[in-house]
């Protein structure tokens, strides 16, 4: 089952903001973790499970680190998703491929050192296991700033409480077509793996092992920070009613 959405920034007026937390967390696209449970995927490397540790792989196949099942103290996860919009696949057939094109917005003309995601990403029928494409504006754990940034993350709820996985932001130019792509690989049982790109000329693809086949996809939005209409990116536009109908309106519509 393969299929591709087009999806174009919700010039959404939304009153959204996230208090910042202490030094021990990080910003990422489901909000501020622990910052001892987030971990930096090198370029073109690859995240596995090996036993019940998560070994992160460089781009040549060497181990650079190790995730251990740990217990943080640091503050609880909290969620920074303003819309989106969701589908579930009860079919037997897996999602061989999930692809959305994304077209760079213009920057936001007020910056006030906000955070926006727009991503795609797969999740796992229990919810422990979610992997994203994601575009960014401003400042994650992986990096970023007063620029639009790609990046690839991936989420274990599992066997390591509150796992985080990022690779590094990618700055990206204003009206770029950009490919987020979320692939499955064949011949993965027991362990699954998607390979994760965007299309970024001369940047290679990230590969994720999750424990569960990922069945339900989601495209959404999320900021943190965000507190007036100028602070988004203005495509002289706003949508009113209800939010998580107008982006499944629109995924509907580009599909």
């Amino acid at each position: 089952m393969r299929f591709s959405l087009t999806a174009a920034f919700l010039g959404l007026l939304i009153h959204t903001t996230i208090a910042a937390p202490g030094s021990d967390t990080v910003l990422t696209p489901v909000g501020h973790r622990a910052r001892d449970t987030f971990h930096l995927i090198p370029k073109g490397g690859r995240v596995a499970h090996v036993g019940s540790d998560i070994h992160i792989f460089d781009e040549k196949g060497n181990v650079v680190e190790i995730a251990t099942p740990t217990t943080s103290t640091a503050a609880p996860v909290e969620s920074n998703w303003v819309t989106y919009a969701t589908w579930v696949n009860n079919g037997s057939s897996p999602i061989s491929l999930f692809q959305t094109t994304w077209t760079v917005p213009p920057a936001p003309t007020t910056w006030n050192g906000q955070t926006i995601f727009l991503f795609n990403a797969m999740a796992s029928p229990s919810g422990d296991e979610m992997v994203f494409t994601a575009l960014q504006y401003g400042p994650s754990a992986v990096g970023g700033g007063e620029f639009w940034s790609v990046s690839f993350w991936s989420f274990f709820e599992g066997a390591i409480p509150s796992s985080a996985f990022g690779s590094p932001a990618i700055e990206v130019a204003e009206g770029m077509e950009l490919f987020g792509t979320i692939e499955f690989q064949e011949g993965g049982f027991p362990d699954f793996f998607y390979n994760v790109a965007f299309g970024v000329p001369g940047e290679p693809f990230t590969s994720i092992d999750v424990l569960e086949q990922l069945t339900t996809v989601h495209e959404a939005l999320a900021a943190v920070a965000v507190t007036e209409a100028s602070e988004y990116p203005d495509l002289g536009h706003r949508y009113r009613g209800d939010r998580r109908d107008q982006l499944a309106r629109v995924v509907e519509r580009c599909g």
